[in-house]
């Protein structure tokens, strides 16, 4: 068995799910429970996204099928913001991972993150700026954060920098026309995962933003869509 956690669920047929995993030992991928809809199913109820289990699943087609399940411990329960924040980072699994390629890194990322997020200890925007930074980092797009990338000085605090996708940050003055202008202090923040100010998060925001964009297509994303829906009808 091993260990995973649920990301998304739907329905399949009368009476099973389909369920999308993300496990640490083979990454991402879908199994059905098979009459997991049913009333009578024992576990039916544990079958919710951030919930931990050990699994066992058989089957070479893309879809699995679920053999063996055990909850590890009772599911994390997310409310308010925080819900939006875990659908979030959800989607970002299902969109930017691919199926079946073991990532144990981000397996315990995420973990890290579901924990931090059920807690709510930390602000929630850090908690998700820091796993977004983790999340480029294990798929092999780790962001420069403290030198610049032309003349591989030191970050300067109170510099101002072009942080380019695929090169890194490049100092700039005011004058000049940027696509992504970012200060020092900003970089240095998302490396140490400690902001020392709102300007700061809300930079580390835009730049998280601009750099996922990149990789997530032109497509919305749901949960963004969802948290402005709730936001507008508060």
């Amino acid at each position: 068995m091993t260990a995973a956690y649920i990301i998304h669920r739907r329905a399949y047929s009368n009476s099973s799910l389909i369920l999308e995993l993300f496990s640490e030992s083979h990454g991402r991928l879908p199994v059905m429970a098979r009459g997991g809809r049913s009333a009578t199913t024992r576990g039916r109820q544990s079958w919710l996204p951030f919930q931990f289990c050990q699994v066992q699943w058989s089957g070479r087609g893309e879809i699995k099928s679920l053999r063996s399940w055990e909850t590890v411990a009772e599911p994390c329960v997310l409310k308010a913001d925080a819900l939006y924040c875990g659908f979030y980072i959800n989607e970002l699994i299902q969109r930017l991972t691919a199926r079946e390629q073991a990532q144990p890194e981000l397996f315990q990322a995420y973990a890290r993150t579901v924990m931090q997020l059920a807690h709510k200890n930390i602000e929630l925007q850090c908690i998700l700026r820091i796993f977004e930074k983790q999340l480029l980092q294990c798929l092999g797009y780790g962001l420069l954060l403290t030198h610049a990338a032309d003349s591989q000085q030191p970050l300067e605090a109170h510099a101002s920098y072009d942080y380019q996708p695929e090169l890194g940050p490049i100092a700039c003055d005011a004058t000049q026309s940027v696509v992504m202008r970012v200060q020092g202090q900003t970089l240095l923040d998302l490396h140490s995962e400690q902001f020392s100010n709102a300007e700061s998060m809300r930079e580390a925001r835009q730049l998280m933003r601009f750099l996922l964009s990149s990789y997530l297509g032109s497509r919305p994303l749901k949960s963004r869509e969802l948290f402005m829906q709730k936001s507008l009808g508060e």
